[in-house]
């Protein structure tokens, strides 16, 4: 099931990309709205501010173990990609942070852009530098990482992440 999602994410992407999209380097100054917003009132020139909000808060709720914040940031067909090339649900990745599995003594996000695809797709790039651990094993290092963002309930929330370690 989850590889069927992850496939309609990446197919709908690249359908998306031909209809063409918007971008920003910017960081969100304002994430209030973020995570619990609806996309009535916002245009599709808001998303990339609104999402890059969802990133950090993302981050943020990964440095603190935070499963309350993640688990409503996170959709319900969350699929994540990790940089062993292991695809875990959100209730895999709940578990891993409940569990102390995933853990981060260091975490930071940066060169975020996202790209919006009308009022409710985007997809961000950053580079994380982290040091921590996956379900269990050693983590550390640089990491490529796409996030896919949607609406699937009227609000923002991570619907997909996929993360590449940067070659050395």
């Amino acid at each position: 099931m989850n590889h069927i999602v992850l496939t309609i994410a990446f197919a709908s992407f690249g359908a998306l990309v031909a209809a063409g999209c918007q971008s920003t380097g910017d960081r969100a100054a304002d994430a209030s709205s973020a995570g619990g917003g609806s996309s009535a009132g916002s245009g599709a020139s808001d998303v990339p501010r609104v999402v890059a909000g969802l990133v950090e808060q993302h981050c943020d709720g990964q440095r603190k173990k935070d499963v309350a914040a993640l688990e409503r940031l996170w959709a319900e067909e969350f699929v994540f990609v990790n940089p062993r090339g292991q695809v875990l649900s959100k209730a895999d990745r709940l578990e891993n942070i409940r569990s102390g599995k995933t853990a981060f003594k260091s975490l930071t996000c940066n060169q975020v852009k996202t790209h919006s695809y009308g009022s409710d797709w985007a997809v961000t790039t950053c580079r994380a530098i982290l040091e921590g651990q996956y379900s269990g094993q050693e983590g550390s290092g640089d990491y490529r990482c796409t996030f896919f963002w949607a609406q699937p309930h009227g609000r923002w929330q991570l619907a997909g992440l996929q993360m590449t370690q940067i070659g050395k």
